[in-house]
């Protein structure tokens, strides 16, 4: 897995929110690599590997997705359908990662198949905590060796 404990997909639109995840993977305690894409319809072609995404070993497929749902054009939620509807991501973690609390789109988010939901922190510390959370999530999920 490219000497990482997992590979992260971000899918995110502000360069703050991106940041701080950046950070927060840099200071957690294992090698998580973390890929990028800054909107739903990079998301989608990543997810079924087109281009420029089309190399698996450059642009391996995800372990855990990290999703953002208000972003223009192709919104969170299409992105989550998407992922669902192909069998090799079918079963991914996707964590829905959004400024929005709402009870609506948390419970929208599961029945279409998310694995958990977080409200955005304000702050990079809070932002780090969350990220630690995010981590947990992932390691009771993980295969053990």
């Amino acid at each position: 897995m490219n000497n990482a404990d997992g590979v992260f997909l971000l899918v995110e639109d502000q360069d703050d929110d991106v940041q701080l995840m950046v950070r927060a993977v840099r200071k957690s305690r294992r090698a998580f690599r973390l890929e990028v894409v800054r909107d739903g319809a990079q998301a989608l072609a990543y997810v079924r590997g087109d281009p420029p995404y089309g190399d698996r070993v450059a642009y391996p497929l995800p372990d855990l997705i990290i999703l953002d749902l208000t972003m223009p054009g192709v919104d969170g939620y299409e992105v989550l359908r998407g992922i669902r509807h192909r069998p090799e991501t079918q079963r991914t973690p996707v964590v829905i990662f959004s400024a929005t609390g709402n009870q609506s789109a948390i419970g929208r988010t599961f029945r279409m198949g998310a694995t958990t939901y977080f409200v955005k922190p304000v702050g990079s510390r809070a932002f780090q905590n969350t990220f630690r959370e995010i981590e947990m999530f992932w390691r009771a999920l993980a295969p053990q060796p």
